[in-house]
């Protein structure tokens, strides 16, 4: 794994156009450097982790129809759904686009000065889900996919799944410990004190918590940052906000590289 450091949005921009011009390339942008596992794999299940989730998933397919429209055709669209509204699955969010893994790398102030890290992996058509019939718990490997359920913030957010077996030891392995994707995956560190910066950005090329939740508490919590500081955020150090937060971007650069989907 090679990691590139960055202290300005061009930096990235110049980081994702060397290396990422596969036909997909997906990223995953963290506040701090942890391994890549899904958040069921963080979890301490009450018997055998395995079991625990099955039953999870049961209870979940039989409520989820009170809530939903139409309910999910199949487990791998049953498991974006649950993972979208924040329960533990063995899928880990990625996203198509370059830029909004790296606001979600800077979001909030470092925590003890940590580095934010934007992982990116490119992907063969072999790591890709090729029959959403076969249950996503009896897989032979780690596979990606695009989830179908389409809501707002799925779809703007570029979101893809990573969907991780569990070994015959009952152990998570880590994607970039993985011997399928180790090779590939590579990393760029940002440095705590950049993240400010880096955040006024992005949303002045309309990247930020209203454009990628493009619901009421997006808007909110855009607005509520818009107009007060983050305790990273100096005022004499203070750029200026965009107060359009739907705008679209001036910067043709930052189009092309978020089109590399």
């Amino acid at each position: 794994m090679t990691t590139a450091t960055i202290r300005n949005l061009s930096e990235y921009i110049n980081v994702v156009e060397q290396n990422c011009g596969q036909d997909i390339c997906l990223f995953r942008g963290q506040t701090q450097p942890w391994p890549l596992l899904p958040k069921i794999a963080r979890l301490n299940p009450r018997n055998d982790v395995t079991r625990d989730e099955r039953s999870m998933i049961d209870d979940f397919r039989r409520h989820v129809g009170d809530f939903v429209v139409r309910s999910p055709e199949n487990d791998w669209d049953l498991l974006s759904l649950a993972q979208h509204h924040g329960m533990a699955t063995r899928l880990l969010d990625w996203t198509t686009n370059a830029l909004a893994a790296l606001w979600f790398a800077v979001e909030k102030p470092a925590e003890s000065k940590s580095p934010g890290t934007v992982y990116y992996v490119p992907l063969d058509d072999d790591d890709m889900v090729s029959d959403r019939t076969k249950s996503p718990f009896e897989a032979k490997k780690t596979l990606f996919f695009a989830p179908n359920v389409v809501t707002t913030r799925i779809r703007s957010q570029g979101a893809f799944f990573s969907a991780h077996r569990i070994s015959s030891r009952g152990e998570w392995i880590p994607l970039e410990k993985n011997r399928q994707f180790r090779d590939r995956i590579d990393r760029v560190h940002v440095p705590a004190e950049a993240f400010s910066d880096i955040r006024s950005s992005l949303s002045q090329c309309g990247v930020n918590r209203a454009t990628l939740f493009p619901d009421l508490d997006g808007l909110c919590s855009f607005l509520t940052w818009n107009n007060f500081l983050f305790s990273d955020e100096g005022e004499p150090a203070r750029q200026p906000r965009r107060r359009n937060p739907a705008g679209p971007s001036d910067d043709t650069r930052i189009k092309e590289v978020a089109k590399k989907r």
